[in-house]
């Protein structure tokens, strides 16, 4: 057995030389599993909204084509009685044909976001699923503080532990290197028992009488050792510097990441309400302009400009919905914690 010891950090007194940063490394790479688990995790939500979105953009789309049908017909039937222009229904069977157009593409970027959802699953492509649900309630962003959000991100945030781990490992590892200069005493012991006969006897004695103690003592002054001493304390403590600035910058981006992405996500929810807001509205007026078609206040053409109005306007007001999902997750992956009630 043999004992070391020495007048500086990182070294054991029981067992040798060990790693003086063994512990902080393994809280580095505990931080950094931990923030891989919270990026897989918003890049899962991400794709899993587009899936879904795509999805209700095929719904949707399903729903105005029953609209244009049903106006198709509307309008023949007032042709036969002659309140329509031949002009009209061929307008109608345009939009028909526009509006399965419109769906097809739909159904093809349904398809693709669903086959990238399967990929970052690890689902076969002969599995058949169809994402169900529906986006994450959206808390109100004006009780969202940006001050108490950057502080929760910057004292839970995995990647800032991480890097605070690999400084204090930095640090340890600086530590040591500076105790290169000092003088190192080792001490050496060993004891053991034996016996010599001219047989073989001695294979099979479970007590040998013969005992045997050497005890040796060594010490060492580091006096000069061509500059490699001050060459790995240089290099152990500019890596200690540099641990330490890259967890400021860290924490100076973090703070900024989660202002941006607070913002972000006010912005989606703000545009989220207004364009809920516009989409009745355009609901509301073209129902008002149906009936005065039916009426024959109006003419097709400027039925349809109400028609193609309220159909943007769904299809704004959907993607601002899942918009603002997506900012969510992007603000939650930050804070590495949900928001959602």
């Amino acid at each position: 057995m043999r004992w070391q010891f020495a007048s500086f950090p990182g070294y054991s007194t029981s067992g040798g030389r060990v790693n003086p940063s063994s512990r902080a490394e393994a809280r580095a790479a505990t931080a950094r599993l931990e923030a891989e688990g919270l990026r897989l995790d918003a890049e899962v939500a991400l794709r899993f909204y587009d899936a879904l979105r795509a999805a209700r953009v095929v719904a949707l789309e399903e729903r105005l084509l029953v609209s244009a049908r049903e106006r198709l017909a509307a309008t023949e039937a007032m042709l036969r009685v002659a309140r329509s222009h031949p002009e009209d229904v061929l307008g109608a069977r345009v939009d028909v044909a526009r509006q399965e157009q419109v769906l097809e593409r739909a159904r093809g970027e349904a398809e693709k976001a669903r086959l990238a959802l399967a990929e970052l699953l690890g689902v076969g492509g002969d599995v058949a699923f169809q994402p169900d649900g529906e986006p994450p309630p959206l808390p109100d962003p004006a009780g969202l503080s940006a001050d108490s959000l950057v502080a929760a991100a910057l004292a839970a945030a995995p990647r800032l532990r991480e890097l605070d781990a690999l400084r204090a490992a930095a640090e340890r590892r600086a530590a040591a290197a500076a105790g290169l200069r000092w003088p190192r005493l080792e001490v050496d012991a060993s004891w053991s028992r034996g016996m010599s006969l001219s047989s073989y006897g001695a294979l099979f004695e479970l007590n040998p009488q013969n005992r045997t103690l050497s005890f040796g003592l060594r010490a060492s002054l580091p006096l000069f050792t061509r500059f490699e001493t001050s060459l790995a304390i240089a290099r152990a403590e500019a890596a200690a510097d540099d641990a330490r600035h890259e967890l400021r910058a860290a924490r100076l981006a973090l703070e900024r990441e989660v202002r941006a992405a607070l913002a972000d996500y006010r912005n989606a929810y703000r545009s989220l309400e207004l364009a809920e807001r516009a989409a009745e509205l355009s609901a509301e007026r073209l129902r008002m302009a149906q009936e005065r078609y039916r009426l024959g206040a109006l003419s097709f053409t400027e039925l349809q400009a109400v028609q193609d109005r309220a159909a943007a306007a769904e299809r704004e007001a959907l993607g601002a919905r899942f918009e603002a999902a997506r900012a969510l997750v992007a603000l939650e992956e930050r804070l590495g914690r949900p928001l959602r009630p």
